[in-house]
């Protein structure tokens, strides 16, 4: 796995709150990138480490924020589709105008009427919403590993907020309104139904499918890139791998927030959303619930008990994401439910 310096940041800034007082490293510690102390220094001095806004693709930093964003894309499915511009991305609280029904065009006849263009808009603002990824971890381990025990520190946070930014997606995108569709059956003529009904369902005639795209969870995909027709022939001539691929010639995402036995498909056309500013934030001087299900909740005035972090000897270290997607109509989203191919 190549280091990043964002995350490299926040390991440095989890010493630092280990040691208890601001560590100045006169010169980068060995196995880690130059960049990431130059940040590190600034997020003390920003003393805003835990908010979103200073560390963005229009900071100082922009070229380790996007290379962060681009590792991102191969744990989460959402911000792979960003990446790919398979996801409509608009500036967030701002009003815009979503399509729910595509315009026509028509050649012009001598001598003949033109048809008006028609197309219907719905109205809609992105809202912000911080995801957060939450780690600790001992103060030995930050401490006294070594490159490798960097490297799995990294790949720990970056995993985590894959899966808690494709959690959101997902809560965001299918509700209630979008009900699955079971699927036909195990065989591959069975498999080769069900993405014909999901096709024709978010791509009926006169929309283009460009910026679809799928997702499934891994055992979805372990299942379609072993599947055999009646010849013994792989059922999606290999295109389909567990790492994802290509689904009817649409790009499939693998996703560890997507739910077992899930199939979705996605029309990025008639979905908005966005992926910019990121915070990193560490301390000893506080409390955590250690769950990964927490029902903290402050707004209630109810919880459970609390582990501090300087009583454990341990460290918290905290990505903030600041993401939106909105679904511009239910018709975008089709999902087979119950997929066993």
């Amino acid at each position: 796995m190549k280091s990043n310096p964002i995350s490299q940041a926040l390991i440095l800034m989890g010493r630092a709150a280990s040691a208890g007082f601001p560590i100045s490293y006169e010169k980068t510690p060995k196995g880690f990138d130059a960049r990431a102390l130059l940040i590190m220094r600034a997020a003390q001095a920003s003393m805003n480490t835990g908010t979103v806004g200073w560390l963005s693709e229009n900071s100082p930093y922009g070229a380790e924020v996007a290379a962060y964003f681009g590792d991102l894309r191969a744990n989460s499915a959402a911000a792979a589709a960003i990446g790919r511009a398979l996801l409509t991305v608009v500036p967030f609280r701002r009003a815009i105008a979503a399509s729910t029904s595509n315009a026509t065009a028509w050649l012009e006849g001598e001598g003949k009427p033109i048809p008006l263009s028609s197309i219907a808009l719905d109205r809609r603002v992105l809202t912000e919403q911080k995801v957060c990824a939450l780690l600790v971890a001992s103060n030995e381990l930050v401490n006294v590993i070594g490159d490798m025990g960097n490297q799995f520190l990294e790949s720990q946070l970056n995993k985590a907020a894959g899966v808690t930014l494709d959690a959101h997606f997902r809560d965001i995108l299918i509700d209630s309104s979008v009900a699955g569709t079971a699927s036909a059956g195990a065989t591959a003529a069975n498999a080769w139904a069900d993405i014909k009904a999901a096709l024709n369902a978010v791509f009926p005639s006169g929309n283009t499918a460009r910026q679809g795209f799928w997702i499934a969870g891994t055992d979805v995909l372990i299942g379609a890139s072993t599947l055999t027709d009646t010849t013994g022939a792989n059922a999606f001539g290999g295109t389909v791998g567990v790492n994802g691929g290509t689904l009817a010639g649409l790009p499939i995402f693998p996703s560890s927030a997507w739910p077992s036995e899930h199939l979705t498909l996605i029309d990025g056309a008639r979905v908005v959303g966005n992926l910019d500013d990121m915070g990193l934030a560490a301390s000893t001087a506080t409390a955590v619930e250690m769950s990964t299900a927490p029902v903290q909740d402050l707004t209630q005035g109810s919880g459970v008990a609390l582990t501090s972090m300087f009583q454990a000897g341990s460290i918290a270290m905290k990505q903030i994401l600041r993401c939106g997607f909105e679904r511009a109509s239910e018709a975008a989203i089709f999902e087979v439910v119950g997929v066993a191919w």
